[in-house]
């Protein structure tokens, strides 16, 4: 008996502290601040969203305070384990809806993410009623909770896929840069709160106290995390706003129009060809080329030319991609740099010459310099 009460004791202890971080969590992104303008709308639903499945949770752990025992939880039959998937089916459809506006902010409205927590709380209300009513029964209702849990999160999974490829093309051919790593964190984000969720689908088999205690911990660590990387996230993000406000039809008009000056160049636009030429290295000469998080389109209009020419240029006269091209000068800027001063912490290089992620870096120069950073900064000690 001794036992028991200890188990008890720790079990709602554990639940007023993991709902008071949680609750402390959802007043931080309920304030985090977004920039008040229309094409941050979604982006500030999105934090909404999170901070109310952190509410939820907050909720869910106060109710356990209150009213769950070791003794208690046995007498309800499978009324707790059907609450906790259904809490779970909510936290999967507020953070897939979450995860998919961090990549592409207008793909989902306020009317979608209504009737996906309208269709949920429907199907949650029916089960803890039935189970309330026939506690004998109450484990077909789990199971039938439990099952449609297993195909939402599924139909989820696919979704965030869909959703996530589609991004990474666009940002791809807008900035004609490696962007896949300034969005690989959400891809973390995602399948790390979906190990939640099949955690917690685990943990409503056998809700005991140990099991729960240890869960109850484990969900205010992870939200502390996501909070995070939200906050950096929301603070470096304005490439992922820029990229959702592209039309698809200017987009797949675009793809066109390159396909079409890949194929030849027109015939007596040699003086055109020429103006891209000076055009373009006056961009080199003013080192434009290391500026990062700037779309293709924005370096065009910079330089006060057509699309279809520039590309034509790229495609015929230099025989290269504009991404290379541009990976190949800044790799060499940063060559340069450290023959100046070998010592140049890599950040501080990164900076200066357009990376922001320190792998793409250390590949493409050693892509380009025939060896590793380091090896470099080493053979022109020798030389200073």
């Amino acid at each position: 008996m001794p036992i028991v009460a200890d188990i008890d004791t720790i079990y709602r202890f554990t639940s007023i502290a993991a709902s008071s971080v949680l609750f402390v969590l959802t007043l931080q992104l309920f304030f985090t601040h977004i920039p008040k303008k229309a094409e941050w709308d979604n982006f500030r639903m999105a934090t909404r969203l999170i901070a109310v499945a952190c509410l939820c949770l907050t909720f869910n752990e106060v109710n356990h305070y209150l009213t769950n025992t070791q003794s208690e939880t046995a007498s309800n039959g499978h009324l707790l384990p059907i609450i906790i998937v259904g809490v779970a089916c909510y936290q999967a459809a507020l953070f897939t809806m979450t995860s998919v506006v961090f990549i592409n902010p207008k793909a989902v409205k306020s009317r979608q993410v209504t009737m996906h927590l309208i269709g949920i709380s429907i199907s949650f209300a029916a089960t803890i009623t039935g189970g309330v009513i026939d506690k004998t029964h109450s484990f077909v209702y789990y199971y039938a909770i439990a099952a449609g849990y297993v195909l939402y999160i599924a139909y989820l999974v696919y979704y965030f896929n869909q959703e996530f490829h589609k991004a990474a093309k666009r940002l791809e051919a807008m900035f004609e840069d490696d962007m896949m790593t300034r969005i690989t964190w959400v891809k973390y984000f995602f399948y790390s709160a979906f190990a939640i969720g099949i955690i917690a689908l685990a943990v409503s088999f056998d809700p005991s106290p140990y099991l729960f205690t240890a869960f109850s911990i484990m969900v205010p660590v992870y939200y502390t995390g996501a909070e995070m990387c939200l906050s950096n996230y929301v603070s470096t993000s304005s490439f992922i706003v820029r990229s959702s406000n592209v039309n698809a039809d200017a987009e797949e008009a675009d793809a066109m129009l390159c396909k079409e000056s890949a194929t030849h160049v027109h015939s007596g636009n040699e003086e055109e060809m020429e103006s891209v030429k000076n055009a373009i290295t006056l961009w080199m000469d003013n080192k434009e080329y290391v500026k990062n998080d700037i779309t293709v389109d924005e370096i065009i209009a910079g330089m006060g030319l057509k699309k279809a020419a520039f590309n034509a240029y790229f495609t015929n006269i230099l025989h290269t991609q504009f991404r290379s091209w541009r990976s190949e000068l800044r790799i060499q800027e940063a060559m340069n740099i450290i023959q100046h001063n070998s010592s140049i912490a890599t950040g501080d290089l990164m900076d200066m010459v357009g990376y922001n992620d320190r792998s793409n870096f250390y590949k493409h120069f050693h892509q380009y310099a025939g060896m590793s950073v380091n090896d470099y900064r080493e053979s022109n000690k020798k030389f200073t």
